[in-house]
């Protein structure tokens, strides 16, 4: 982006300084970097100062408009949202729903249509697509989805190690896809099991929380001991000795998981 052309985007947007740094996290002078071209714009900021612009020609060209403003989504924008994944998904979706359905709502965004293009996507850093794409698969699956994705993630840091070893042997490259597609199966397990459990757990308050935890925790651990021959290459649970410290630690982890993870914040969203 040149100097010039974050000039004209400053300009387009009706907000100071020092809440346009705060955003990206950089101090003002940073802007004037920008400003002046001897800093280069990295490539969020550059897209979220086109996106903010585009939202504030919009807002302008509505507020010039003379229809009349929705209360009820004035309401919603004044209210915080939920930390809350799950609660902030459903307010979004009532938001969605109201949106499809208020005439007023309809009657600005024809003439939002009618006047300009659509708004560029909402920029995220490389993190939060992951995020976001967790975000589209369904509530009951996301717990299952979230459990593959770590223990596959874990397992695959197998194959940067054994690259030098693949060169040498490509039909390993078979045998360490199989065991990261068993890894991600123990992990939707556990997953599962806290889409089966936690609904009922729920309703008992603290003792659920725990409950929870445990469940969870065990399902995980006995899940990744099963496929440990495929995803590690070698046993977990081969004598008495090693259920007995697996359902230990089940219990022992798994309490702390449900005392941290859950309990009354997490019931009253």
């Amino acid at each position: 982006m040149r100097p010039e052309e974050y000039d004209a985007l400053r300009a387009r947007i009706d907000e100071p300084d020092e809440e346009i740094a705060a955003l990206f996290g950089v101090p003002v002078s940073r802007l004037q970097e920008w400003r002046a071209g001897t800093a280069r714009i990295p490539r969020y900021p550059e897209q979220m100062l086109r996106f903010l612009a585009e939202s504030a020609e919009r807002g302008r060209a509505l507020d010039a408009s003379g229809l009349e403003a929705c209360a009820w989504m004035a309401e919603f924008d004044e209210t915080d949202l939920p930390d809350d994944p799950d609660a902030l998904q459903a307010a979004v979706r009532r938001a969605e729903e109201h949106h499809a359905t208020c005439a007023l709502c309809q009657a600005r965004q024809r003439f939002i249509d009618a006047r300009f293009g659509p708004m560029p996507p909402l920029p995220m850093h490389g993190w939060m697509h992951i995020f976001a794409a967790f975000g589209r698969v369904p509530t009951s699956l996301r717990p299952a989805a979230v459990g593959a994705a770590v223990l596959a993630a874990i397992v695959s840091l197998r194959a940067v190690v054994a690259i030098p070893a693949i060169i040498a042997k490509p039909a390993m490259a078979v045998e360490l896809l199989v065991a990261i597609l068993s890894a991600a199966a123990a992990g939707a397990s556990g997953g599962f099991a806290f889409t089966l459990v936690r609904p009922t757990f729920k309703r008992l308050g603290r003792p659920g929380d725990y409950l929870t935890g445990i469940v969870c925790v065990g399902a995980y651990l006995t899940s990744l001991a099963l496929v440990a021959p495929i995803a590690f290459g070698e046993p977990l649970l081969e004598r008495r000795a090693d259920w007995i410290a697996l359902g230990i630690g089940s219990l022992l982890f798994g309490s702390v998981v449900g005392h941290s993870w859950f309990g009354p914040t997490e019931r009253t969203n």
